[in-house]
């Protein structure tokens, strides 16, 4: 963030170092200075896109205008150059998300936009924050293949800020490794990771599930640490599990469930044509049963969850809660059923400072103290 002068600067104490960008010292440069660079010479991809997007403008007018800030080109270029990074972002279908809102696009959707944005000017220095949080595995390689074949062929520079070790070994040709806000091991990725020299490198690299034998405990990096500190054999004890008996019982059953989203209107702003992002899926599950959505960015996967707690409104079909059409379903038994959204920045309400407004606020009391409404 400070790369970019993003974070107030009345707030950041810097008492030591510097920081040079392009050879700009970004702490002593105008407001006016860094807009000139950001997004044309230097770019970044943010951690979550719902937030970093303006939820009131189309795709098309936020890429757009990066591209009209910073090249000499009219708006019908702009437009053209824009439907192609989105289309070299494996969109399938780059002109409906570009007329999109990004609400109406999945997180994979807006993670990718967020990516062709950041390509947009051709920049000298792309800051990507965890880039492929919302990807699925397949995007996620295209993404990355993406990312380093850009970098090589335009020389752009990539800075690329992760908690993914697969993700180091494939893309980065060197690696800072950071504990407790310091440096504490940097070297080629391949010296690194094939021969880590720190005790916090080596504990993260200790706790990834390859290599190690089905059903043996993982460490955590804590009693990895503690161990390397102590030279002492750290054995955490591990809970009992106590398993319940299920009955079998169908709790959930989505019959020829269809969502659609209106695509075009007409005159009076009725919508004439749909986008169907899922097609009368049937599914069942039992109590005590997890079942798995799996598949690509976009395929329908949050849309079917957020019909089945009622933020969508199904096209077709019915779903069932314990037999029940959950369009029925009275305040207290709606609460059975629960959701964990993919995004918690845009989840959480900013207007709610602590977390015990937060649940004040879904347990269904009136919270007008904080924010004026119910």
């Amino acid at each position: 963030m400070n790369l970019l002068q993003l974070l107030p600067r009345t707030k950041i104490n810097v008492p030591t170092g510097s920081i040079s960008v392009l050879d700009n010292d970004v702490q002593s440069m105008s407001e006016t200075e860094l807009q000139a660079i950001r997004g044309g010479e230097i770019s970044m991809i943010f951690q979550e896109p719902m937030t970093a997007l303006n939820p009131v403008l189309r795709i098309k007018n936020q890429i757009d205008d990066v591209i009209l800030r910073h090249r000499d080109v009219t708006p019908e270029e702009a437009e053209q150059m824009s439907l192609k990074l989105l289309a070299d972002t494996k969109i399938t279908d780059p002109q409906r998300v570009y007329e999109s809102f990004p609400h109406e696009l999945s997180g994979g959707m807006r993670q990718r936009v967020m990516i062709a944005m950041a390509f947009s000017c051709s920049p000298k220095l792309i800051v990507a924050d965890e880039p492929t949080t919302a990807l699925d595995v397949t995007v996620q390689a295209q993404i990355l293949a993406l990312l380093k074949e850009r970098a090589q062929t335009t020389k752009t520079s990539v800075l690329l800020i992760t908690h993914d070790l697969a993700v180091v070994a494939q893309l980065c040709d060197r690696v800072y490794v950071m504990y407790k806000g310091e440096f504490v091991e940097n070297g080629k990725t391949s010296d690194v990771i094939g021969n880590p020299q720190h005790v916090y490198t080596r504990a993260l690299l200790n706790s990834l599930p390859e290599g190690k034998a089905p059903k043996s405990r993982l460490a955590t990096v804590a009693a990895a640490m503690l161990e390397g500190a102590t030279g002492e054999i750290i054995d955490e004890p591990i809970a009992p599990v106590t398993r319940v008996a299920r009955t079998g019982d169908t709790i959930l059953k989505m019959q020829d469930a269809t969502v659609r989203y209106p695509k075009d209107y007409n005159f009076f702003g009725r919508p004439v044509s749909f986008h169907t992002a899922v097609d009368h899926v049937n599914v069942e599950i039992k109590e005590g049963e997890t079942l798995a959505l799996v598949g690509e960015s976009g395929c329908g996967k949050t849309s079917l969850a957020n019909a089945v707690v009622g933020l969508n409104t199904l096209s077709d079909g019915a779903i069932l809660y314990r037999d029940k059409n959950i369009l029925d379903l009275d305040e207290a038994t709606r609460r059975e059923i629960q959701i964990v959204f993919q995004d918690p920045q845009s989840f959480f309400r900013p207007a709610l400072a602590r977390l015990e407004d937060h649940d004040r606020a879904l347990n269904g009391r009136e919270i007008s103290e904080q924010i004026g409404t119910p």
